[in-house]
Parts: structure tokens; C-alpha cells; sequence
């Protein structure tokens, strides 16, 4: 199986992975069984982040990295696992999960149309790419993963 290269990913902009970052038995607050979830971003927000990533660059090594520098921002979608309500899908109840949890900085854009909800999780693993979540446009993510790298 051929691993995957940064021009896999090019073409999932839009959507959430899970890579390996670190041995399987890794844990911390932001790597989980040894992996780590981000959504591909473009446009003014990637724009934005990459000023960040490249602001932090120097900062020094962080324990719930693994003792690596990671500058990237961490994000959330405002969702709790498993709420009986399912995804935030509402500017004012994302906006009140926030305020709640005192989160400083929140940054938003224009509704996407279609389909709402939490977006699908790609694993990109050893033997491939593994759906984690199901989720919106999982056959549009699923047709732009190489042939080679696909599971399913």
C-alpha cells in the first residue's frame, strides 16, 4: 500500500482526516491512540492560520504534542460527542457553547448549502484511508481519495 503524500490531501480541502502523529499508545489532550484529527481549510480562513502556524513557529516543544513544535491553531466544531440533540447546526447555539466554555476567540462564514451536520472523518492509515464518521458529502470525499490509498 503507498503512504500518503501531501498531494493526496490537496484535494480534500473541506473535509476533516485523522493522521498518525504519534506511536498508538499515545495520549494527551489533542492526540488520541496516537492520531490527530484537523479539517483541510482554504481561502481567508487557511490564510489566517497559516499567519498563526507561521507566529508560533518558533514556540518551544509542547507535552500534549509529544515534544514536538506543533503551531497550528486548535479548532472545534462546538459539538459534544454523543449530545442527544447531534450536531450544532445554529450561529446562536454555537456562539452560546462558546461563551460557555469562555472561548476567546470564535471565528465564523457563510452557511454552506446542503447538507448540515458533522462533517465525515477520513483516516489516513498504513493500509489506507478509513471512513471514521460517516457524515455530509462523504461520496464527494470518498471519490477525491486515490484509488490506490481507498479501503472501502
Amino acid at each position: 500500500m503507498p503512504s500518503a503524500r501531501r498531494e493526496h490531501f490537496e484535494p480534500m480541502t473541506g473535509s476533516f482526516i485523522r493522521v498518525r502523529f504519534r506511536s498508538a499508545d499515545f495520549q494527551s489532550p489533542t492526540i488520541r491512540d496516537g492520531t490527530h484529527q484537523g479539517v483541510l481549510l482554504d481561502g481567508p480562513h487557511r490564510q489566517l492560520f497559516k499567519r498563526i502556524e507561521a507566529a508560533f513557529q518558533a514556540h518551544p516543544p509542547e507535552p500534549i504534542w509529544g515534544g514536538v513544535n506543533y503551531a497550528a491553531p486548535l479548532c472545534t466544531s462546538c459539538n459534544m460527542s454523543g449530545d442527544p440533540e447531534g450536531s450544532i447546526v445554529r450561529t446562536e447555539k454555537a456562539l452560546a457553547f462558546a461563551r460557555l466554555r469562555g472561548l476567546r476567540l470564535v471565528l465564523t462564514c457563510p452557511p454552506a448549502a446542503g447538507e448540515l451536520g458533522s462533517y465525515p472523518v477520513l483516516g489516513y492509515e498504513p493500509a489506507g484511508v478509513r471512513v471514521h464518521r460517516p457524515g455530509p458529502c462523504l461520496e464527494r470525499f470518498k471519490e477525491k481519495v486515490p484509488p490506490a490509498l481507498r479501503t472501502w
